[in-house]
This record gives C-alpha cells, structure tokens and sequence, in this order.
C-alpha cells in the first residue's frame, strides 16, 4: 500500500470520528414529564402541596316549633230525655200487665176539689182514654196522670195534684209485683208534707187498678218517696 491511500484512510476515519462526536452533542436531553397538579391535569401553574379548604358547612337555622292549640271536641248537644215510649222494655217482663191497645182505657186517680184543699188523700177515679203508642197500660196512665187535667174536669169538680211540667221517667215491675215509678223534678216542686202525701196517693192508686202490681215505690232520680 502506498502513502497516497494511507492518507486517504486516516482523513476518512478523522472525519467519520468528527462527525460521531457532533452527532452525540447535537442530541436533545430527555423531556422532564410534568408533575400533575392535585386534581389529576397538567398546568402552567406551579404545583403546590396545600389541601384545598374544605367548605364551611351552611349554616343551620333552628326550626321554630309553634304549639299548635288542642282542638277542643264540639261540644256534644244534651241528650233528650228518654221519651216515656223507652219504657216499655222495664215492665215486659211481668206478662201479668194488661197492653195498652187491649183495654184503650183505663181508672186513673185525682182528687176532687174540696178533698185537695181539705189535704184528703181520698181519691177518684176517672175512666181516661189511653195513647196507645205506650205499649203497656201501666205506662199509659201514669203519663195521663202526669199532664195537666182537662178544663173539663176541672169544670166538673176534679183537681190534680201534681206540679205543671211532671213527667213520667221510669216504670219497673218486678215479677213480684213491686212497681217503681220514677219521676222528674217537678214531683219535689212546690210541695208541701200534706202534697208529696196527695200525689203519692195518685200514683198509688192508679197503680193498683191493675191487678198484677201489689205494692208501689215512688222515686225522684235517688231519692225514695
């Protein structure tokens, strides 16, 4: 080999060296990645290490509670009290007692006037008719007695002695003959000894007229004539 190709080489291999070598400092370095910020997305801005501040919670107002008034129930309106017809039911059980619509009649007892002012407890008796709405006659007459006698009677010579207003609350007859006649307060009206003796002598003695009552009680509510 001659000098002429042993330059020739050695320049080949000095510039192919020389090339090597830019090539190696012309190379970009690697990119630095970016460093995500807290909520996962790359930014400009600077990442910081700060917790985000947690929202103040809303501010809770108390809740007013109002009493709310009770509702007062409507009054309930007084029950009437109980028609004389609801009394059938408190003397059925003695068969004995004759019914209303059988007999449409019956004695009840007043007094004439003189024996009334006289305080008599003599009585007479006065074929009335009877309402026969009233089931037994027993109940029949007692509200016969109870009203206020006709002017034609009074016209004739006869008078009552109960008060206006007397009203018949109760029959019961026991199977031995006991009657108890309840009343209102008007029997206990305006009544002297010589009176409450008079009415109870009406009451009686109309009871008697039938033949299964024996023995009468008269009552006011409690109290026992």
């Amino acid at each position: 080999m001659n000098m002429k190709k042993i330059l020739v080489i050695a320049v080949i291999v000095v510039i192919a060296l020389w090339l090597f070598d830019r090539r190696g400092q012309e190379q970009p370095a690697p990119e630095t990645p970016a460093t995500p910020n807290t909520v996962g997305e790359v930014t400009g801005e600077t990442p910081t290490n700060e917790q985000p501040t947690p929202a103040e919670p809303a501010e809770v107002k108390p809740v007013e509670i109002v009493p709310v008034e009770p509702i007062e129930p409507a009054a309930a309106e007084p029950a009437e009290a109980p028609a004389p017809a609801a009394m059938e039911n408190s003397i059925s059980a003695t068969g004995a007692l004759p019914r209303t619509a059988e007999i449409k009649k019956a004695k009840i007892h007043y007094f004439t006037k003189g024996n009334l002012e006289l305080c008599a407890r003599d009585t007479v008796a006065l074929e009335r008719a009877l309402d026969e709405k009233y089931e037994f006659a027993a109940v029949a007459t007692l509200v016969e007695l109870s009203k206020p006698l006709p002017q034609t009677f009074i016209d004739q010579g006869y008078a009552s002695a109960f008060e206006p207003g007397t009203r018949l609350m109760n029959v019961r007859v026991s199977n031995e003959g006991t009657a108890t006649a309840d009343f209102n307060e008007k029997l206990n009206v305006n009544v002297s000894r010589c009176g409450k003796e008079q009415r109870r002598a009406q009451i009686v003695n109309t009871l008697k007229e039938f033949p299964g009552i024996k023995n009468v009680v008269v009552t006011v509510g409690e109290e026992v004539w």
